[in-house]
């Protein structure tokens, strides 16, 4: 009897590492129509561990708990699906489903997150990762590591750590890949010697896309930082995004891109940014040659004891136009600061900037300097203005380049001069038909009368959001709105997710507020709109 009971917790024993070392085959044959059912957290390991799957469908349906994976492999915790060797090229449809408290700690070992490598032929939707701990030594981020495929509708929680390059809070690097209508929250945590890192994805290179995605982490690093991304590649496209939250350090730092070198539109961000190092902005720390950027929005305070330092943008390199833009939070700098931009290489038209200033040389409410050849074009600046030398109301340094039709707020600013631009009153700024003031300006199809008073009567552009800064909201939470163009003629797209099943209605409003018609009237939780 002492010999049976020996054997069958021998068995047992077993049977119960067996377990762990392969999971459990989840339902389904790995079809496009028949997909694998990912019901539990034993379904999960066997796809980890069977590199065989890795092109296979699969569809989640149910809540996952994770949390065991801290201890997993020897307090590795999870392995991740796809590698260098075999990338993951199947679908993972999350279908909305929670993972939670999923544990990955490889700091080793580089390429890791649920997924560790994707291939073009991949794609992750309806992913929600929520309170994840995931540290590797490169190529991180919760949801991937290495992204050359489809991301679309995906969350993701947590804290990501790593010693090494190209780390997001969601993916490591998108390569060539699209991510779109994504979310990301948390906190990302670097190393002094870690370059580029971002909230979302830390490289978006080889003409990635990333478009209608919103963070709002925490990011520490001290090299090419930003609130979504921390290096955007030549060739790629971010639009539609909004960033919150706060940038510590980096080298470049900005509240949306560290460094950019390719086309940014129709973005805001609200993050804070604060730097010890040279090239902070409330968008883009530096944007380098032909990199346009359009139709964005910067609300958050930039701080830094740096040169370069901007409310949108603090460095903009040659033949990178901005246009379009705005920007309305404090900036406080050393050399070479402007509420927009501090130092630029290139063509700004039709922008402005709110924000007070203050640095100590070449320091301008809208540039702090204006290299050779440049134009600033139908633009204006009402923030005050401090420093101690080469300070002016719009302008605080030009070199040879010109200035048109620009004007800055002579009474708000507290500066009587400027390196360029045209001083004005409040009222000749906010009073139509404002007194030689905004004359050549487009008043159709660029800029608008400040009828809704959500710019303190100044003129707002057409074709960019129109918000006061202010972040308020009487929606159920949490709640995930994209309206993307907005404002829009003659179409948009609206998207959102809510906790749970609510009555949802959502109007159309023209841009003199208006009311245009309601569009959707319906018990829903997540909806999209075209």
């Amino acid at each position: 009897m002492k010999a049976q009971f020996f054997i069958l917790i021998l068995i047992l024993f077993l049977s119960q590492l067996n377990l762990f070392a392969d999971g459990i085959q989840p339902d389904g044959e790995g079809t496009e129509n028949n997909p694998y059912l990912v019901a539990s957290l034993d379904n999960l390991l066997w796809i980890s561990t069977n590199q065989d799957c890795w092109a296979s469908h699969f569809s989640q349906t149910a809540d996952i708990d994770a949390s065991e994976t801290q201890a997993w492999n020897d307090s590795l915790g999870f392995s991740p699906i796809g590698s260098i060797a075999l990338p993951f090229s199947g679908v993972y449809d999350g279908n909305d489903y929670t993972i939670s408290v999923l544990s990955i700690h490889r700091t080793g070992s580089p390429y890791i997150g649920m997924f560790g490598v994707c291939t073009s032929d991949a794609v992750l939707t309806n992913i929600v990762i929520e309170q994840a701990t995931v540290e590797g030594s490169g190529y991180v981020g919760i949801l991937c590591g290495s992204n050359e495929g489809i991301v679309t509708a995906c969350m993701c929680s947590g804290i990501c750590d790593s010693n090494d390059d190209h780390i997001g809070g969601m993916v490591g690097m998108n390569s060539g890949g699209e991510i779109i209508n994504c979310e990301m929250t948390g906190r990302i945590r670097c190393a002094f010697f870690s370059f580029h890192v971002g909230g979302l994805v830390g490289s978006n290179t080889d003409n990635g896309v990333i478009r209608y995605c919103s963070t709002n982490v925490e990011v520490t690093s001290p090299n090419a930082v930003g609130g979504l991304v921390g290096f955007n590649d030549t060739g790629g496209l971010i639009e539609g995004c909004v960033t919150r939250g706060s940038i510590d350090e980096g080298y470049p730092a900005g509240g949306l891109v560290g460094e950019n070198r390719t086309i940014i539109r129709n973005c805001i961000s609200y993050t804070s940014v604060n730097s010890t190092y040279n090239w902070a902005g409330g968008l883009v720390g530096c944007n380098y040659e032909n990199a346009a950027i359009e139709k964005c929005q910067s609300f958050g305070n930039v701080h830094s004891t740096g040169v370069c330092v901007g409310g949108l943008i603090g460095m903009n390199a040659s033949c990178s136009v901005i246009s379009e833009c705005s920007s309305s939070g404090t900036v406080d700098g050393n050399v070479w600061v402007g509420g927009l931009i501090g130092y630029t290489d290139a063509d700004i038209i039709n922008c402005y900037s709110r924000g007070q200033v203050s640095g100590e040389t070449y320091v301008g409410g809208l540039v702090g300097t204006i290299d050779t050849l440049c134009t600033v074009s139908n633009c204006y600046s009402t923030g005050a203005v401090t420093g101690d030398s080469l300070v002016g109301g719009l302008v605080g340094q030009s070199l040879t380049g010109t200035v048109q039709n620009s004007y800055w707020n002579t009474e708000a600013s507290g500066q009587d001069t400027s390196a360029g631009g045209e001083g004005r009153t409040t009222e000749q700024m906010t009073t139509p038909p404002y007194a030689m003031t905004y004359l050549d300006w487009d008043f159709e199809d660029v800029w608008a009368d400040d009828d809704l008073n959500v710019n303190g009567g100044f003129p707002v552009l057409v074709n960019t959001p129109v918000s006061n800064g202010e972040e308020t909201s009487s929606a159920p939470s949490p709640i995930s709105l994209k309206v993307f163009p907005n404002p829009f003629n003659p179409s948009t797209s609206v998207s959102f997710s809510l906790a749970q099943p609510s009555q949802v209605a959502i109007d159309v409003f023209n841009i003199r507020g208006q009311k245009v018609r309601r569009v959707v009237n319906q018990s829903s939780k997540r909806v999209i709109i075209n």
